[in-house]
């Protein structure tokens, strides 16, 4: 299972470079960026928690950077309620610096709060980070509305650089 949940913020577990382009070290749940634009999809599984949401989260600042999409997993009976935070968003790291997923639970739930196996025999995988270092002389824009992220990339953006994190 992805681990017991606890109310309140937590930090994901990240244990696993799939493909690193970048230069990334994970290492304690952590990860290192350069300074850079990136583009950033993350994913995060949760279970009879009620509300919840991810952030990416900036160690070296202290400081949120992205907040993740607002949901609820119902804990309730009967059922196993399961769901996904998403990230899907653009931001510029003005300096290089190490980051890590936390996630939010407005309620406890014990053995797999954040993530049930799937129970196939395989490698269970929890958390997704997937990151794109983006050519600096791309053209990009990006707003918000509403509360809700919408992200809007124009000219000649082009991908540098792929990581791909994840918690097994």
């Amino acid at each position: 299972n992805g681990g017991s949940a606890t109310t309140g913020w937590q930090t994901r577990t990240l244990n696993t470079t799939v493909v690193d382009q970048i230069g990334v070290s994970l290492a304690s749940n952590q990860f290192t960026l350069p300074a850079g634009t990136y583009y950033v999809q993350i994913s995060t599984p949760a279970t009879q928690v009620n509300n919840h949401r991810c952030r990416l989260y900036n160690v070296t600042t202290s400081s949120t950077v992205l907040l993740g999409t607002s949901e609820i997993a119902q804990n309730a009976t009967p059922g196993n309620m399961t769901n996904r935070s998403f990230i899907d968003a653009y931001f510029t790291a003005a300096a290089s610096g190490t980051y890590r997923v936390d996630h939010y639970c407005a309620t406890a739930f014990t053995n797999n709060g954040l993530g049930s196996n799937a129970g196939t025999g395989d490698v269970e995988i929890f958390t997704t980070v997937k990151i794109i270092k983006i050519n600096s002389g791309a053209a990009l824009s990006q707003w918000t509305t509403g509360g809700n992220n919408l992200h809007y990339s124009t000219g000649n953006r082009s991908e540098e650089h792929t990581s791909e994190l994840q918690s097994h």
